[in-house]
């Protein structure tokens, strides 16, 4: 099963194409089904009618359950790099155990930096990107492509690069980034980041 987090703002689903093309995509490769998937037809209850609220759509084939939820970020201060490179996370499975097995195997950090063939790619729940001084940079082979990134990258926000972890002391700070999370709103500095 996979699932997708949607940010309402104010009663307002955001960025809501680029997750039905997300889901489309995923389920044509994953399953072989090309019809369109509606989420226009998401009905906001009036728990979502102000402030922020995350979405959670779970699907297959077909979507299974939409549940609107609370929203409060997880607190992140310090970040562990995390080296693994047999991940693969291209599609926002529901089974997360190896990120989580990955997160256990770090208690010092509230978060990890998953390392993959020697170059960066993400933290357990987000996107990252890294200021170098002049620009953000996220890194080019992520675990998944996600759909705040992705409208980043087009915006011209950040830029991709392959990052290798021996470059990662040459950024000053990182910021963690997802459907929920806009860059900049949780920034973590270089010396928060601790090293295998």
């Amino acid at each position: 099963m996979l699932f997708e987090s949607i940010c309402v703002i104010d009663g307002v689903i955001a960025n809501l194409d680029a997750h039905r093309e997300r889901m489309e995509r995923s389920r044509l490769e994953l399953y072989n089904i090309s019809d369109p998937v509606d989420l226009r037809a998401l009905v906001v209850p009036d728990i979502a009618a102000s402030g922020v609220v995350k979405c959670r759509v779970v699907y297959g084939p077909e979507v299974l359950s939409v549940d609107f939820l609370p929203y409060t970020p997880k607190p992140v201060r310090s970040l562990a790099v995390a080296v693994c490179d047999d991940i693969d996370y291209a599609h926002k499975f529901t089974d997360r155990s190896r990120l989580e097995e990955l997160q256990r195997a770090h208690p010092e950090a509230d978060d990890i930096i998953v390392v993959r063939d020697g170059l960066l790619t993400d933290a357990s729940y987000a996107n990252i990107a890294l200021f170098d001084g002049a620009r953000w940079i996220t890194p080019a082979r992520p675990l998944l492509r996600g759909t705040r990134r992705e409208r980043l990258l087009r915006e011209g926000r950040i830029v991709e690069e392959d990052i290798r972890l021996e470059d990662l002391h040459l950024f000053r700070v990182v910021s963690l980034f997802n459907a929920m999370l806009d860059l900049g709103e949780v920034e973590i500095p270089a010396s928060g980041i601790f090293y295998p």
